[in-house]
């Protein structure tokens, strides 16, 4: 099969197609962090996010995006590899490592999305324990579920529900100001790539292997996504959500001080009137 142009495939494609000289070098970057960010996650959950399995398993979707990106950038430097090999003749265009590139350039990003949804749970439960912000974080949950098969349309409606929800949640006493803004702002920043896709699929490039169309797609798809994702392993998430382990929520606690004091002396009370009546 001969290569194919950007400017002759019936449907407009994300990033383009890859070439040696535009994309080996960014998607070896690109590996590089998502290798480190990728290490970073491991750490955080097999050494602070290991209980309660909730956290662990919020977690697990954010290592699943950095393993999905790693993979997603070797198929495009493999890709570009093969495209300048078909430009030569020398090679026949693998059609399949362009397909298997867009479907995971098309989805990494819901994870992300998902993982914010789910700390936001969180972090809001620490104000109520039932009642509607359960009810609207399970929509949200659902939503983003929905977004695989309909559109990103969806994704930016929940983004900008969970900023929304963000903004009332910094009224309410007793939950701190970080981890709302936290959240808030990571959400606020992610609504940027389902933004440009819509963007993109309405209103493509002219050529979509031009350098300022491939510079689209590296800074407002790519680098914020991992910007994003750097975001929720930059800290602890477990303590600024106020995640709480499972032996925790279990286990009575013992107040132990003056409480405790006061409770002995009580108890000596009668033993020394009975003392000194004798």
């Amino acid at each position: 099969m001969s290569a194919p142009s950007s400017s002759n495939t019936s449907l407009p494609l994300t990033g383009g197609l890859p070439t040696t000289s535009q994309d080996i070098a960014p998607s070896a970057i690109f590996i590089g962090l998502y290798l480190l960010t990728g290490a970073l996650c491991l750490f955080r959950m097999l050494a602070q996010y290991r209980t309660p399995r909730s956290i662990l398993l919020t977690y697990v979707r954010l290592m699943v995006f950095e393993i999905v990106r790693v993979v997603t950038f070797i198929v495009r430097i493999l890709g570009a590899e093969n495209y300048s090999a078909a430009l030569k003749g020398t090679a026949q265009f693998n059609e399949t490592l362009l397909i298997v590139e867009q479907i995971l350039i098309s989805v990494g990003y819901l994870m992300p999305a998902a993982v914010l949804v789910k700390l936001v749970g969180f972090h809001s439960a620490r104000a109520e324990s039932e009642g509607r912000s359960r009810i609207v974080i399970r929509v949200l949950e659902l939503a983003i579920m929905g977004a695989m098969t309909i559109s990103s349309i969806v994704v930016i409606a929940v983004l900008a529900l969970i900023v929304v929800f963000c903004i009332s949640l910094a009224r309410r006493k007793g939950i701190p100001q970080r981890t709302t803004l936290w959240l808030g702002l990571s959400s606020a920043i992610l609504t940027i790539v389902p933004i440009y896709r819509i963007a993109n699929s309405a209103n493509p490039p002219a050529d979509s292997n031009s350098n300022s169309a491939k510079l689209a797609f590296y800074v407002f798809q790519l680098a914020i996504e991992w910007l994003v994702g750097a975001a929720l392993l930059a800290v602890n998430a477990k303590e600024w959500c106020g995640v709480e382990d499972e032996r925790s929520q279990t286990m009575p606690v013992y107040v132990a001080g003056p409480a405790y004091a006061q409770s002995e002396e009580e108890m000596r009370k009668p033993f020394a009137y009975g003392s000194g009546g004798y």
